[in-house]
């Protein structure tokens, strides 16, 4: 997830992830924590973001359902 994140933002993101220090982040979730804590207006559980991140549509589940389910 940590090497996909990157690709999903915009530019003034992208910018901001770019200028972060090397090996400053050790988790996925602290990458969260540091996104949200940056962007966010309210905060956020990053428990409910990664659950988001992680949701996948089954092999034989037809968008309708999936989106319903999101």
């Amino acid at each position: 997830m940590a090497k996909f994140f990157p690709h999903t933002l915009t530019r003034l993101a992208f910018e901001w992830f770019s200028n972060l220090p090397k090996n400053s982040i050790e988790t996925f979730y602290k990458l969260c924590y540091k996104f949200l804590g940056m962007y966010a207006l309210k905060p956020i559980d990053v428990s409910e973001v990664v659950s988001l991140i992680r949701l996948k549509q089954g092999k034989l589940e037809v968008m309708t359902s999936f989106i319903h389910r999101f």
